[in-house]
């Protein structure tokens, strides 16, 4: 349910053409910490030094935010998402390996 209600202030920003400037945005914050754990991984070895933590991030984010748009119009099974994810994130740390 969260997802539609988030979904709908998104498609009444879209319609405005821009977002309401009183409202937060959370992709920053979702993408911040994503970087951050790229990072943190990049430093412990399991994550190649070739991925960008800034660009891996964003992608994982909208990616995301896609997926879940797909699984509310039955687009996708959540199974079918997870198993998206994980090949994606398997790719992202596989190289470390």
């Amino acid at each position: 349910m969260l997802a539609a209600v988030q979904i709908a202030y998104f498609a009444v920003d879209v319609i405005r053409g821009s977002q309401d400037p009183g409202q937060e945005p959370l992709l920053p914050h979702l993408t911040r910490a994503l970087t951050e754990l790229l990072r943190s991984a990049q430093a412990k070895g399991s994550v190649p030094a070739r991925v960008d933590p800034t660009l891996e991030a964003d992608a994982l984010a909208t990616m995301s935010a896609g997926l879940v748009t797909a699984i509310m119009v039955d687009a996708y099974t959540s199974d079918r998402a997870a198993e998206i994810v994980d090949y994606r994130l398997d790719e992202v740390f596989s190289g470390a390996r």
